[in-house]
């Protein structure tokens, strides 16, 4: 989704969104210099929008979407782990 589609879609405009983009809020895609958004960008800017009228800071919202991404990594690390506890298990059956 390019930049102006997903400011439509939010209600907000193109400056926000690249001032999120600047201080790492969202992390658009550049193809040929356009900012290129994500299924996954639009939840996250659903989340910020929630967390703006819920009065967080964007400092706070920016440690809460930290946090989010380590737990997500944290997910799937120990995913990835059991899955090789499980080949190695077959390998030994």
């Amino acid at each position: 989704m390019k930049i102006g589609e997903m400011a439509i879609k939010f209600g907000l405009s193109i400056d926000i969104l690249r001032f999120y983009n600047w201080i790492g809020l969202l992390k658009s895609n550049r193809k040929n210099g356009v900012r290129e958004y994500s299924i996954e960008d639009c939840n996250r800017l659903e989340m910020i929008l929630i967390l703006r009228n819920l009065s967080f800071t964007l400092d706070e919202i920016k440690k809460i979407i930290q946090i989010d991404s380590e737990i997500d990594q944290s997910i799937l690390e120990n995913e990835l782990d059991s899955e090789k506890i499980n080949q190695l298990a077959l390998i030994q059956s």
